[in-house]
Formats: C-alpha cells, structure tokens, sequence
C-alpha cells in the first residue's frame, strides 16, 4: 500500500515571548533581548516560520538594523548557543557562532517594520533543534520603540505527515 508524505503546518500564529520594548540596554548600540525558549521535542518540526514586526526609534545610526538570530539547544534546554540562557531576559552578550535568522532594516525614524514569514532551520543546518529561542540583537544604534505593542514575534512549525 502505497500513501504520500505531505506538508502539515502546526498552529498558525503561536507567539514568541520577547518583550523587546523593555529592554534596557536599547540605548546602547548592538544590545539585544533573548525570548523565552519554544520546546520542540513534542511537536517535532522540521521548519518553523518566523515572522514579526519591529518599531525602529528616533534617529537611528550607524548599521540602522535588527538582527536576528536563532539559538539552539541539544541538551533538552540547558545551555544554548554561545552560551547564552533561554528566558524573555536582556543580553549584553555579542553573538560569535550564533547564526542570524534574517536582518530586519530600519533607516528610519519610528517606522514599523514587519518582517517575514522567513525559515529558520537553516541557522542549525537545515534541521530544528529540540529547544530553540530567539535574540533580537540592537544594532540600530539608538533605543527602539519602548512599547511592546510596537513589537511582535511569532511562528508557524510544519512537519511531514504520511496519508
């Protein structure tokens, strides 16, 4: 008996914890804000979808970007990529071996700027990793919008199902 391997996408909008607007080193230049970690060792997908939006600040200067990037865990949670913890937690810590998901332009001033959707297994080499996050590195050289509503991340996971 023969079947297909198809295409199936998990829940549709699922959000991200990041509250980037309170971070508070976004005066500061390249300064980011982790998210919390998202579990994937139940549901199991192949590829997320990421997708958001951000709220540049007044003025920005210098590169006038949001990085993003994913960090993974192997370890079912416990340590991530560059050494970095999971938890919706301010960072001073500059990526070195963390691989950027998409970089989110923002040349001007108090523009939102929606981004996405965008893969984001190719920053782990094509394959998901049981325990993922995301940090939204600061390199628009000012402080971004300070509400969080201005801010927003979310994802859709797709996997293969045989019929």
């Amino acid at each position: 008996m023969s079947g297909n391997i198809k295409n199936s996408y998990g829940s549709s909008n699922q959000a991200i914890t990041c509250t980037f607007g309170n971070n508070p080193t976004g005066t500061l230049s390249q300064h980011g804000r982790l998210s919390a970690a998202i579990d994937n060792s139940a549901d199991l997908f192949q590829e997320v979808f990421l997708q958001g939006k951000i709220k540049s600040g007044t003025s920005p200067s210098g590169n006038k970007q949001f990085v993003i990037f994913g960090l993974g865990s192997a370890d079912g949670g416990t340590s991530y990529t560059d050494g970095y913890s999971a938890g919706d937690a301010d960072s001073s810590l500059v990526p070195v071996n963390t691989r950027p998901i998409i970089n989110v332009l923002g040349p001007t001033s108090t523009t939102l700027y929606p981004f996405g959707p965008i893969a984001v297994s190719p920053c782990f080499g094509g394959e998901m990793p049981d325990h993922w996050l995301i940090l939204v590195f600061n390199d628009h050289g000012v402080t971004p919008s300070t509400t969080n509503a201005d801010h927003g991340f979310w994802y859709q996971g797709k996997f293969s199902q045989y019929t």
